[in-house]
């Protein structure tokens, strides 16, 4: 179906508002690292963080595949089970990390 000119017009105008709202953004967020080097540094340790959680769940996936997650469901079918399986991973996780500190 075939727009009409103010259609088109209305479009043009949300598209360029869009290109600038991410430029002011960019060049707002750009001056922030700038002037506050302690947001910069927290912004750099969120980021190492995603990587790392995304790297740690591409290679479960790629080793447990389709065994984690029948596991992960049958574990979180409910919510009690889902509580005591938080629980129990916490229960096991906690002292291991505790080790390596």
């Amino acid at each position: 179906m075939p727009h009409t000119n103010h259609e088109v017009s209305i479009m043009k105008r949300k598209n360029y508002l869009h290109h600038l709202m991410l430029v002011v953004f960019a060049v707002g967020l750009g001056l922030s690292f700038w002037y506050s080097p302690a947001w910069l540094h927290l912004c750099y340790g969120l980021a190492l963080f995603l990587f790392g959680m995304q790297c740690i769940e591409e290679g479960l996936h790629s080793t447990a595949g389709g065994t984690l997650e029948r596991l992960m469901t049958k574990s979180t079918a409910t919510s009690a089970k889902g509580f005591l399986f938080g629980v129990g991973s916490t229960f096991i996780c906690s002292p291991v990390c505790l080790y390596h500190f």
